[in-house]
């Protein structure tokens, strides 16, 4: 019996060793566990060896123990059988929650294959041809209707101006150039084209000249002029400009990266000292002066996941009420956002989970977002 239940339950609990073989012993147990010592005067010392090389020293509860030795029985000479219904111990079973068609997330891991990729091919995963094309489709726009709305002199360089190639290689050294003036500063950027040592950068140089860097810098644009809508009418957007190459990177962000469980949200704050009418000042922050963001980041990896720049309560409404109601409000007072009484940070969290519904995400944050109401919400979306 003790050769037979040892080979059954395999490297299993001590105790658990203990109480199922004397259970099937003679009527001398009287179904009543033994101590150390006791157990010690049943067995050999042989057979105590085996026990103890063969299950770990570790407590397991009663109730799992019930559940994987209620399927042994034994006959009347207490020898050990087989089990009535299975070979393989079953673990107690649980129950979990009812969520919607999405299945659980396994990540954190990047949805593309980048094993031997190098940095310039992660570059254009989040920066991709589409977004660089549609730079050199709006920067051309803006140029056109630059000189169409102006005077232009013949000597003046916007006289030299050329269409940028659709294809996005002169947009491609443009962004290049601009990375390299960030980690080689110089105190004016003609220092770039400079000729002679010590300021000479061939990189910089070989590539673009002065004149078209200067045009490019002057008609750089990401979005359509036209479209804009003035500032105390409906529909104003704070960072219209930016708009769609912030949309499209955090599309890019999103379809590149496999969510972990656990998710993080909180602020960011991008330092800028300029001006700027939703410029933040946060005197505990460690970037006192700045833009300040909502960033959803995977936990585990820290990955930027979904981003939202602050421009003002009212912006933020206006967000809100478009996705839901699909009307633009009317006022734009700054209580605007509490008309439902859920207020910023509960849409600021619903906003930033956009997509992920259903998927039992575990989502982190600090006690200015925490709410009974939010708790709610998100619980009946699954997270």
């Amino acid at each position: 019996a003790q050769s037979q239940l040892l080979q059954f339950l395999g490297p299993r609990n001590e105790q658990m060793a203990k109480r199922a073989l004397f259970s099937m012993l003679d009527d001398t147990m009287n179904d009543e566990e033994l101590s150390d010592d006791e157990f010690g005067g049943y067995l050999s010392s042989e057979e105590m060896e085996t026990i103890e090389d063969l299950v770990p020293c570790e407590e397991i509860p009663d109730q799992e123990f019930n559940a994987r030795t209620n399927n042994l029985v034994c006959d009347e000479s207490s020898t050990l059988l087989e089990p009535t219904t299975t070979t393989q111990l079953s673990p107690p079973t649980t129950t979990t929650p009812t969520t919607t068609s999405h299945d659980t997330p396994q990540g954190p891991a990047c949805t593309v294959n980048m094993v031997g990729k190098s940095v310039l091919d992660f570059f254009k995963l989040l920066i991709d041809d589409e977004i660089l094309s549609s730079i050199a489709d709006q920067t051309n726009l803006y140029a056109d209707q630059y000189i169409c709305s102006n005077t232009v002199k013949p000597k003046s360089r916007v006289s030299a101006w050329k269409q940028v190639p659709h294809d996005a290689a002169e947009v491609k050294k443009f962004v290049a150039t601009i990375i390299v003036m960030g980690l080689v500063p110089y105190h004016a950027i003609d220092d770039y084209w400079c000729t002679s040592w010590p300021f000479q950068t061939k990189c910089v140089s070989s590539i673009m000249t002065r004149n078209r860097f200067s045009l490019l810098m002057k008609f750089l644009h990401l979005n359509n002029n036209e479209l804009y809508i003035p500032k105390g009418l409906p529909g104003h957007d704070p960072i219209f400009k930016l708009r769609p190459f912030i949309t499209s990177f955090v599309k890019n962000c999103q379809d590149s990266f496999q969510l972990g469980k656990e998710l993080s949200i909180d602020e960011s704050m991008v330092s800028f000292k300029g001006r700027l009418i939703f410029k933040q000042y946060a005197p505990k922050k460690p970037t006192k002066w700045g833009m300040k963001a909502f960033v959803l980041a995977d936990s585990q990896t820290g990955y930027v996941y979904n981003w939202r720049l602050y421009t003002g309560k009212y912006a933020v409404y206006y967000a809100w009420c478009m996705s839901n109601y699909n009307t633009s409000p009317l006022t734009g007072k700054d209580d605007a956002l509490d008309r439902d009484g859920k207020g910023l940070a509960h849409t600021v969290v619903l906003k930033l989970l956009e997509g992920t519904e259903g998927t039992e995400h575990h989502v982190y944050t600090d006690n200015w977002y925490n709410s009974p109401t939010l708790f709610e919400d998100l619980h009946r979306r699954g997270l």
